[in-house]
This record gives C-alpha cells, sequence and structure tokens, in this order.
C-alpha cells in the first residue's frame, strides 16, 4: 500500500510540475514585461509634461495647481533626460502665490507668431509587445489602451497643426482667412495641451499599479 501511495504521489507531481512550471514563467514573464512597460511609461509622461509646458506658456492658462502637478511629475522622472534646471524653476514658481504667477505670466509667454513644434508620440515597447498585454491584468491592460487611444488621437492633432503651419505661408489668404486660421490654431493647441495632460495622469494609473 505504502508502495502504491508513492507511486501515485509520484504520478501526480509528474502531471502537476509542467503546470507549476509554468506558472512561475508566467508570472516571472509578467513582471519583466510590467517592469518595462512601466519605464517606457516614466518616460513618456515625463516628455509629454514637459511639452505641456511650452504650449501652457503660449496658449494656455498657468496656475499654481498645473505647476504643482507638472513639478511633481519632474521630481519623480529618474530617467536619462536632465532636469535640474528645469525643477528649480518649478520649484521656484510652486513657492509663488496666484497673483505673483499672474505677474510672471508676460515674462515667459512666448511671442505672438511663433509655434510650438511638436514631435509626435509613440509607445514603441508598448505597440511591439500587444500580443504580451494578455500576460497582465484586465484593468492594467485597460489603462495602456486608454493611453493608446489617447495617443492616436495626439498625433492627429499635432499632424493637422504641421498643415496649419505651412498654410501660415500661403499668400493667397485673405485677412478673413488668416484669423479664421489663426483661431483653429490655438483651438488645436488647446486641445492637444489637454490630451498631454491626460496621457500623463493615464499614464500615472499604470505607474501606480501593482503587480
Amino acid at each position: 500500500m505504502e508502495e502504491l501511495c508513492l507511486i501515485l504521489f509520484g504520478w501526480l507531481l509528474g502531471l502537476l510540475s509542467p503546470t507549476v512550471t509554468g506558472v512561475i514563467k508566467n508570472r516571472n514573464e509578467r513582471k519583466i514585461l510590467f517592469s518595462a512597460i512601466c519605464t517606457e511609461s516614466k518616460d513618456l509622461q515625463y516628455r509629454v509634461a514637459i511639452t505641456s509646458y511650452d504650449i501652457m506658456k503660449k496658449y494656455g492658462d498657468l496656475s499654481k495647481d498645473y505647476i504643482i502637478w507638472l513639478k511633481q511629475i519632474v521630481s519623480h522622472y529618474s530617467g536619462s533626460e536632465s532636469k535640474t534646471v528645469f525643477e528649480d524653476v518649478l520649484t521656484k514658481f510652486s513657492n509663488f502665490n496666484e497673483e505673483e504667477i499672474e505677474n510672471v505670466k508676460p515674462y515667459i509667454k512666448q511671442k505672438e507668431g511663433v509655434m510650438v513644434f511638436l514631435k509626435h508620440v509613440e509607445m514603441t515597447f508598448v505597440e511591439n509587445n500587444l500580443f504580451r498585454l494578455v500576460l497582465l491584468p484586465v484593468e492594467l491592460q485597460q489603462y495602456i489602451h486608454e493611453v493608446r487611444n489617447h495617443v492616436s488621437i495626439l498625433n492627429q492633432s499635432i499632424k493637422r497643426i504641421d498643415e496649419y503651419f505651412f498654410m501660415t505661408f500661403d499668400s493667397s489668404f485673405s485677412d478673413e482667412n488668416s484669423n479664421r486660421l489663426n483661431e483653429n490654431i490655438t483651438r488645436e493647441y488647446s486641445d492637444i495641451l489637454d490630451r498631454y495632460i491626460i496621457i500623463a495622469d493615464k499614464l500615472q494609473l499604470i505607474l501606480d499599479y501593482q503587480i
């Protein structure tokens, strides 16, 4: 009887070993995948936040809440891009009250007629590993796909801005059409600014996720 029990036990271990090995393998692969996604997310969050500041200076309404929001992202960034000077500026701004911020706006605002040139945003690692996202929890997959959707909308807006830029050189435009074009540019930049902030906040959901 004892020998029979040992045989059955060994047989069960043989059946379970591949399953246990697969679970451990998937768990390790999940952690590695999530770590890489977080690295890309943190870098992307920093870049969209910094770019949002360039647009905010010209087309947005700089506020203390925005400065605190931006400072938090910059402070937590630990990538390869230099942030020391900019972080010092934000630290100084964050100590201003609303009246002082209003007073400083004219000095940091870009000149009229100067457009902010924007690069298309990419999530290269995520896009190249879409088939592996099934390893992640469904909620986390949802966060990632929400960012992808917002990035797609953002890049469409950036493409329109590029088209508007070339249209500004069209000398055949009447004053009315030029004014309408400038209104479109301002509205598009405002939408892009909002989209940058949304993407940065959505990326934070990924970075805060616990696996």
